[in-house]
Protein backbone atom coordinates (compact mmCIF):
# COMPACT_ATOMS: atom_id res chain seq x y z
CA UNK A 1 0.00 0.00 0.00
CA UNK A 2 1.49 3.63 -1.04
CA UNK A 3 1.37 6.19 1.48
CA UNK A 4 0.00 9.82 -0.57
CA UNK A 5 2.64 12.17 -1.89
CA UNK A 6 2.09 14.83 0.28
CA UNK A 7 2.44 12.10 3.85
CA UNK A 8 6.03 10.68 2.34
CA UNK A 9 7.34 13.73 2.01
CA UNK A 10 6.38 15.50 4.94
CA UNK A 11 8.77 16.59 7.41
CA UNK A 12 7.23 15.18 10.65
CA UNK A 13 7.13 11.83 8.88
CA UNK A 14 10.97 11.82 7.46
CA UNK A 15 12.06 12.81 10.65
CA UNK A 16 10.46 10.07 12.47
CA UNK A 17 11.49 7.76 10.48
CA UNK A 18 15.11 9.08 11.29
CA UNK A 19 14.41 8.87 14.74
CA UNK A 20 13.36 5.29 14.73
CA UNK A 21 16.29 4.14 12.35
CA UNK A 22 18.59 5.45 14.76
CA UNK A 23 17.08 3.92 17.67
CA UNK A 24 17.01 0.42 16.05
CA UNK A 25 20.66 0.96 14.93
CA UNK A 26 21.45 1.61 18.66
CA UNK A 27 19.60 -1.41 19.73
CA UNK A 28 21.18 -3.58 17.45
CA UNK A 29 24.93 -2.11 18.16
CA UNK A 30 24.48 -2.59 21.93
CA UNK A 31 23.33 -6.03 21.47
CA UNK A 32 25.78 -7.16 19.21
CA UNK A 33 28.64 -5.54 21.91
CA UNK A 34 26.95 -7.40 24.52
CA UNK A 35 26.79 -10.59 23.02
CA UNK A 36 30.78 -10.26 21.19
CA UNK A 37 32.25 -9.77 25.12
CA UNK A 38 29.87 -12.25 26.91
CA UNK A 39 31.24 -14.64 24.59
CA UNK A 40 33.55 -17.22 25.95
CA UNK A 41 36.09 -19.18 23.98
CA UNK A 42 35.88 -21.75 21.55
CA UNK A 43 36.89 -25.53 23.34
CA UNK A 44 40.24 -27.00 22.27
CA UNK A 45 39.41 -29.21 19.67
CA UNK A 46 43.00 -29.27 17.48
CA UNK A 47 45.83 -31.67 19.47
CA UNK A 48 49.16 -30.39 20.76
CA UNK A 49 50.43 -30.59 17.75
CA UNK A 50 53.08 -27.77 16.71
CA UNK A 51 54.62 -28.38 13.37
CA UNK A 52 57.67 -25.85 14.48
CA UNK A 53 58.18 -28.09 17.80
CA UNK A 54 61.63 -29.91 17.19
CA UNK A 55 60.69 -32.91 19.67
CA UNK A 56 57.97 -34.06 17.40
CA UNK A 57 60.31 -34.77 15.01
CA UNK A 58 59.56 -35.30 10.99
CA UNK A 59 57.29 -37.66 9.01
CA UNK A 60 59.39 -39.78 6.87
CA UNK A 61 58.60 -38.89 3.69
CA UNK A 62 59.88 -41.52 0.85
CA UNK A 63 60.99 -39.53 -2.73
CA UNK A 64 58.41 -41.18 -5.27
CA UNK A 65 59.43 -39.95 -8.88
CA UNK A 66 55.57 -38.33 -10.29
CA UNK A 67 55.91 -40.47 -13.63
CA UNK A 68 56.92 -43.98 -12.39
CA UNK A 69 53.74 -45.15 -13.69
CA UNK A 70 54.19 -43.15 -17.12
CA UNK A 71 53.36 -45.91 -20.23
CA UNK A 72 53.83 -44.17 -23.70
CA UNK A 73 50.22 -44.66 -25.76
CA UNK A 74 50.22 -44.01 -29.33
CA UNK A 75 46.63 -42.81 -31.02
CA UNK A 76 44.69 -45.66 -32.54
CA UNK A 77 41.74 -45.56 -35.59
CA UNK A 78 38.24 -46.03 -34.51
CA UNK A 79 37.31 -49.55 -33.84
CA UNK A 80 33.89 -51.03 -33.29
CA UNK A 81 33.49 -50.40 -29.74
CA UNK A 82 31.32 -53.27 -28.64
CA UNK A 83 34.01 -56.03 -29.78
CA UNK A 84 36.26 -53.44 -27.60
CA UNK A 85 33.93 -53.64 -24.77
CA UNK A 86 33.38 -57.46 -25.00
CA UNK A 87 37.22 -58.37 -25.00
CA UNK A 88 37.92 -55.90 -21.77
CA UNK A 89 34.47 -57.45 -19.57
CA UNK A 90 34.90 -59.41 -17.07
CA UNK A 91 31.44 -61.20 -17.74
CA UNK A 92 30.97 -63.52 -19.85
CA UNK A 93 29.96 -63.56 -23.31
CA UNK A 94 25.89 -63.04 -23.61
CA UNK A 95 25.56 -62.39 -20.10
CA UNK A 96 23.95 -59.01 -20.10
CA UNK A 97 25.36 -55.57 -18.77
Amino acid sequence: MKRPESIRRSPTFTSKFRVTMKIASLAVLASLSVVGCSATTPPDILPDFNPADPVMGLADAPYRPIIADYHHREPADPQNWRRLNDERSPAKQGAGS
